[in-house]
């Protein structure tokens, strides 16, 4: 099957999904269980990801590039845009987390650290390490965008509440 022929029904099909109310259901819990963060976002939001993923297929054989360009993509276009069109504050927080995803993702992906220690555990505690590189991307990409504007909205706000 060609990539460019892909349907979304087939794509839902490839990650498990027989619904799209199915995979609504169950793409948090069956993203963040999955030994190895290269593999959560395989799962995390079915219609982005479907749209990533053909991004992704267009860019080429350059994967690791492709990589990068469709994470920061995501954090610019649905978190990033999506926030300053709807509240009017612009930011990169999540362009930047999701840069830092992107380097996780190709280091995992390279490394293969689904097979490792550090995914051998419950799937609460795969849950919880999954979660925490999510987390931690967040707080990067916050402190970074704090960082390179000073002046922000958002940096201000961090003043009034932190010190």
């Amino acid at each position: 099957m060609e990539y460019h022929s892909v349907t979304f029904h087939d794509y839902l099909g490839r990650r498990g999904y027989s619904s799209t109310n199915q995979a609504i259901l169950r793409m948090i819990p069956n993203s963040l269980i999955q030994p190895g963060f290269h593999l959560v976002w395989r799962y995390w939001n079915p219609l982005c990801g479907y749209l990533l993923f053909l991004l992704y297929r267009r860019l080429g054989p350059r994967k690791y590039i492709a990589t990068i360009i469709t994470f920061t993509t995501s954090g610019f276009l649905f978190h990033d845009l999506f926030i300053y069109l709807v509240f009017g504050i612009f930011s990169f927080i999540f362009t930047l987390s999701f840069l830092f995803y992107s380097v996780v993702y190709i280091t995992m992906s390279k490394k293969h650290y689904s097979t490792t220690h550090l995914y051998n555990g419950s799937k609460i505690s795969i849950a919880f390490l999954n979660l925490s590189f999510i987390i931690g991307g967040l707080i990067i990409g916050y402190f970074i965008n704090c960082f390179i504007f000073p002046n922000s909205f958002i940096s201000k706000l961090t003043h009034l509440t932190l010190f």
